[in-house]
């Protein structure tokens, strides 16, 4: 029987995985509590919020056995815990391109292409897989995981390109919406309020392209198969947080537009889209 000691810099992983964890176990449970209490309607982006928590925690659970493997394989870990890490981002994906299917008024058109997009990124994942090298480092140490920095760049810049397109969309469909409403004199819009209904609701998805950004820098920075950073140890962790956090409490731009519907002449934009119960509640629930 093989003993190993963990020396102090050896926590950092456990301790970086058990946070994304953390995070990623009330988002699946509260999002899976919803769909069980509103049986009688389908929630497709609670169900793909839950999905996407569920696999990043399998793949944090296996990202941290491989730090102890403990006579497991260590290419096995490695391969399932790339393959659920796939499933995971593959499903944040579809959520916030579902978001902006759910505001813009070509959903068809729209829907077919989020539905290529999401296949695209899932076909790059599953390449990934068997490209990337997993091994023992030495008899008793941890499993050594290194991806495939072409591939990894490819799906991480489409993971980008996605976030970015959420952007620009989540931007163009707010502005559309005020823009219309002061057309309408219904409601009046200044300059200041704008910008604030802007910032807020797009700040998100644009913390989500940079999140994105990272991860696709990080993949792409190797000089002769050697990371600039210590990347599955510190940058990755870090990236699934953020993204399982800013895709788990989301915002729903639908109520966000239908606060801009209620016709009242007393409010105004600002009041309604920046309503407490939008400002405060979390997506999950």
């Amino acid at each position: 029987m093989t003993t190993t000691y963990l020396q102090g810099n050896d926590v950092s992983p456990f301790v970086l995985f058990g946070t994304v964890i953390g995070v990623s176990a009330p988002i699946c449970v509260r999002n899976i509590n919803y769909c069980l209490r509103h049986r009688s309607h389908w929630h497709k982006v609670k169900i793909l919020k839950s999905a996407m928590a569920f696999f990043m925690l399998l793949k944090s659970c296996l990202v941290v056995a491989q730090e102890v493997p403990n006579g497991a394989s260590c290419k096995a870990l490695g391969r399932f815990g790339d393959v659920f890490y796939q499933f995971s981002v593959t499903l944040g994906d579809a959520v916030v391109l579902e978001r902006i299917t759910e505001v813009v008024p070509w959903k068809l058109r729209a829907r077919i292409g989020h539905c290529i997009a999401i296949l695209i990124r899932l076909i790059i994942g599953m390449v990934d897989v068997p490209l990337a090298s997993v091994y023992l480092s030495f008899e008793g140490g941890p499993c050594v995981y290194k991806d495939q920095p072409v591939v990894g760049a490819l799906y991480t810049s489409l993971d980008t390109a996605i976030s970015l397109y959420a952007t620009i969309m989540t931007f163009l469909v707010l502005t559309w919406e005020m823009r219309k409403r002061e057309q309408e004199g219904s409601i009046p819009v200044h300059r200041y309020h704008y910008i604030t209904i802007v910032a807020r609701y797009t700040a998100p998805v644009f913390c989500l392209t940079v999140v994105n950004m990272i991860g696709t820098i990080g993949n792409g920075s190797s000089v002769h198969n050697l990371y600039y950073v210590p990347l599955v140890e510190t940058v990755w962790p870090i990236v699934n947080l953020l993204f399982v956090a800013l895709i788990g409490y989301d915002i729903d731009l639908c109520k966000v537009i239908r606060a801009m519907h209620i016709q009242d002449k007393q409010t105004t934009v600002y009041d309604e889209a920046l309503a407490p119960d939008l400002l405060y509640t979390p997506s999950p629930l």
